[in-house]
């Protein structure tokens, strides 16, 4: 089975960016691909950042049980394809980028998932990260502060925790996380199958 990484937060903490870092420096990991009904961004591409599909469209693969988990946030709808998970390579790092609620969804659904909550250095430098986004209104700044607020209510359900108030800091300290999952005994199978062998191979010699 592949290593489920959920890598979660509130809107603005900087999540796409470190794992973008993470990707960088990991050759067996694979970011998955939500769809969503929300509008691209200028610097987003269809299947890449995300499936971009219609309502309608969404709506139809709910009722089709396409999605592992789906949520409704600010008008918007967004959604992990479970062919996303279903179609993963032996030992290959699956990261997903989710929001707390779905992240514990995935957590339902695979317990052996790895859920990391990523937290600003503090709420005002989480309002200046939205505001030089600039692809929110000052209402819609607002409502995601809110937003963070709530979502600080679930990080004790988390496995790991990390700060990003400093970059450079928080790519090591993610790194870090996936340095401890290789040890993980779900990842030492093939190992533990051969020493069995071994272990076997020598009792059968020695009662011979």
């Amino acid at each position: 089975m592949s290593n489920l990484v959920v890598v979660s937060g509130s809107s603005g903490v900087g999540k796409g960016t470190l794992i973008r870092a993470l990707l960088e420096r990991i050759a067996n990991a694979r970011l998955t691909v939500s769809d969503t009904t929300r509008v691209p961004r200028d610097e987003e591409v269809d299947g890449r950042e995300y499936n971009f599909i219609g309502v309608s469209e969404f709506k139809k693969r709910i009722d089709e049980g396409c999605y592992i988990e789906w949520e409704h946030f600010f008008d918007t709808y967004y959604g992990t394809p479970k062919s996303e998970i279903e179609n993963a390579k032996l030992g290959e790092f699956v990261i997903l980028e989710l929001d707390p609620k779905g992240a514990l969804a995935i957590k339902h659904a695979y317990p052996q998932a790895a859920l990391v909550f990523i937290l600003p250095g503090s709420i005002n430098q989480l309002i200046e990260r939205l505001h030089i986004r600039g692809t929110e209104s000052r209402q819609q700044v607002n409502d995601r502060v809110t937003r963070a607020l709530e979502d600080l209510n679930f990080a004790g359900f988390f496995d790991y925790a990390i700060v990003n108030d400093d970059l450079g800091k928080a790519i090591e300290d993610l790194l870090s996380v996936f340095d401890l999952l290789h040890f993980r005994i779900a990842n030492c199978g093939e190992i533990i199958a051969r020493l069995r062998k071994e272990a076997g191979d020598i009792r059968d010699d020695c009662v011979h």
